[in-house]
């Protein structure tokens, strides 16, 4: 997706949450899910690596490691 349909994206998922509305999104766009969703499940070929709030699991070593590229926090 363009960077303006990520945005529209997250403004109707936005207003479907504040309707009141659950939503259940499948992606791979950590960017765009930390902004829209209260909880995430990260998932390693179809095992539950991590469940949490977007800023718990971005600090998860594995998926720092596996996901982000990145090294654990220190």
């Amino acid at each position: 997706m363009s960077e303006r349909e990520r945005e529209r994206l997250a403004d109707l998922l936005g207003k479907l949450r504040a309707a009141g509305h659950g939503v259940l999104i499948v992606d791979h766009d950590i960017e765009l899910l930390s902004k829209v969703c209260d909880r995430l499940v990260c998932l390693d070929r179809g095992v539950i690596v991590v469940i949490g709030r977007p800023g718990e699991v971005r600090q998860d070593p594995q998926v720092r490691a596996s996901f982000l590229g990145l090294a654990a926090p220190v």
